[in-house]
C-alpha cells in the first residue's frame, strides 16, 4: 500500500512543505531515498536528516519484524503525536501553575503594601498599652 506523507524540506533555507509517496520499498533502501535523491537534483531541496534516520529506523524494524512500513510507519508518527500533545499538555498545567502562583504572590505582596505604617504602630501602641493597663 502507497502513502502520502508530507513534512518540511529545506530550499536553500526556506522552509517548504514538500508530499512522498511511501510504501514496503526495496529492503534496506529507505522509503523515500529516490524521491529525496530527485528533490537534490532537480530542485535543489533537501530532506531533513532527522527524517531521513527515522524513516530508515522504522524501516529496519519493518523488515526485521516482517511488519508492513506502511502500518509500522502510522503507528510510530500516531505515537509521536500522542507524545506531543501529552507534552503540549504538561507545558500548560505548568504554565498554569506558574499563573497561579505569581498571582497569590501578587495578592501577597499588595497585602502587604496596604497595611499602612499608623496601622501598625497603631496595633503595637495598642498592645503595649494593653499590658501596661494590665499590670
Amino acid at each position: 500500500m502507497v502513502k502520502k506523507i508530507t513534512f518540511d524540506c529545506n530550499f536553500s533555507g526556506v522552509s517548504q512543505p514538500v508530499g512522498f509517496y511511501i510504501g514496503d520499498s526495496v529492503e534496506s533502501k529507505n522509503p523515500i531515498s529516490f524521491q529525496a535523491k530527485w528533490l537534490a537534483e532537480k530542485r535543489g531541496g533537501s530532506v531533513p536528516k532527522n527524517m531521513i534516520d527515522l524513516l530508515e529506523k522504522i524501516k529496519k524494524v519493518s523488515d526485521q519484524q516482517a511488519i508492513p512500513f506502511d502500518m509500522l510507519y502510522k503507528h510510530t508518527f500516531k505515537e509521536i503525536e500522542n507524545l506531543k500533545k501529552i507534552k503540549n499538555i504538561k507545558n500548560q498545567e505548568k504554565k498554569e501553575i506558574q499563573d497561579v502562583e505569581s498571582k497569590q504572590e501578587l495578592i501577597e505582596h499588595e497585602k502587604s503594601f496596604n497595611s499602612s505604617p499608623e496601622d501598625i504602630d497603631s496595633n503595637n501602641y495598642e498592645s503595649k498599652n494593653d499590658e501596661n493597663n494590665n499590670e
